[in-house]
């Protein structure tokens, strides 16, 4: 009966306690910036708080730490030093924000609200915003009074 009744496999070579990831502030070398698109080798297209798309390249210790899917905001550097020719500027992600601090990341001064909205990359590499229609509250109640409505009136039969 030497079973251990705890873990798997792989049990003891994983953390097993959650910590929340602590919130890194921008330099001022630094933007922020969404993921529009994963393109392998651990590259990817991100949507930058100046309006601008970069290529940007995943650092091997952040590779090793979290998962960055499509649709996550970001903290990268942009690559000031390199001239080339191609379609993107090029940048590094240094780190990824948990979505718990997206309503801390909305009340900076100087963050772009186009990266909260929802972004689509088009087949041609254009950037196009889908805009959802969002209704108010005060215009989708109804309120009745009690004045308004009698007993009688109301016949569940018929409902």
């Amino acid at each position: 009966m030497g079973r251990n009744l705890i873990g798997g496999k792989n049990y003891k070579k994983s953390k097993h306690s959650v910590e929340k990831a602590p919130y890194v502030e921008r330099a001022n070398d630094q933007q922020f910036a969404r993921i529009l698109k994963i393109l392998g080798n651990r590259n990817t297209l991100a949507y930058c708080n100046d309006n601008v798309t970069r290529l940007c390249h995943i650092r091997g210790a952040l590779r090793k730490d979290s998962w960055i899917g499509v649709g996550d905001i970001v903290l990268i550097s942009c690559r000031g030093l390199e001239s080339s020719t191609d379609k993107y500027e090029k940048a590094d992600i240094l780190f990824k924000y948990d979505r718990e601090y997206y309503s801390r990341l909305r009340k900076e001064k100087d963050i772009n609200e186009k990266l909260f909205l929802q972004l689509e990359l088009a087949n041609d590499g254009s950037l196009n915003i889908i805009r959802h229609n969002k209704l108010q509250d005060d215009e989708d109640d109804i309120i009745f009074e009690d004045d308004d409505i009698d007993e009688e009136d109301i016949d569940i039969d018929k409902i």
